[in-house]
């Protein structure tokens, strides 16, 4: 999608299993670079992950907690840095490994 000659790319996937369902998991993933490229200069690039727990029980679920002020910063990063690893980290590497075996034939 262009908007004002600028390119935002922006990759969505959900637990949702139907439009009525208010208990997800929603990952969010979108070039950065553009937007922070008109407030600051900079010299890299950047990618910002979502990953948006919607329902008080999904919260629950991840956090043992859905009370706001029982959150902490260890928690929140300990939650997302586990899904990182399921739903990023761990795909790739067995497609690295995949692609390996592949490439040996």
């Amino acid at each position: 999608m262009k908007k004002d000659n600028t390119e935002y790319e922006t990759y969505y996937a959900a637990t949702k299993k139907n439009s009525k369902s208010d208990r997800y998991l929603l990952l969010k993933i979108y070039n950065k670079t553009k937007a922070l490229e008109k407030i600051i200069v900079l010299t890299d690039s950047y990618m910002r992950v979502e990953i948006r727990l919607i329902g008080s029980e999904r919260v629950k679920r991840a956090f043992h907690t859905n009370r706001f002020a029982e959150l902490t910063d260890e928690i929140i990063n300990a939650y997302f840095d586990g899904q990182m690893q399921t739903m990023i980290v761990k795909p790739y590497r067995k497609w690295q490994e995949q692609q390996r075996k592949y490439l040996k034939n």
